[in-house]
């Protein structure tokens, strides 16, 4: 989703802005999620998703943009890897 479109949906609480990191990885999608979980990446001018390099880059590209709060979500692929249950995400709200 364009920037300014999703930054606009935060704002009005349409959508939750939220940060994604996977276990091991040094990038955080930056976005917003709506009411039913269905995760928009928050997208360039070129259309390819923002990717920050550290959940302090991530926290000032929407700061930057006036939102002060977002989920960050942590998901880790190890546990399906050996079988146990697929939903292993950790899920924080920040304020920053």
């Amino acid at each position: 989703m364009e920037q300014a479109k999703l930054i606009e949906l935060c704002r009005t609480n349409t959508l939750t802005a939220t940060i994604i990191s996977t276990a091991d990885s040094p990038h955080y999608l930056v976005g917003g999620e709506d009411s039913q979980g269905n995760f928009y990446s928050m997208n360039n001018r070129e259309d390819q998703p923002i990717v920050a390099n550290s959940l302090e880059q991530a926290k000032v590209v929407l700061k930057a943009n006036g939102i002060d709060r977002a989920i960050f979500e942590m998901q880790t692929p190890y546990d399906e890897m050996i079988g146990a249950p697929a939903d292993t995400t950790s899920r924080l709200a920040l304020q920053f």
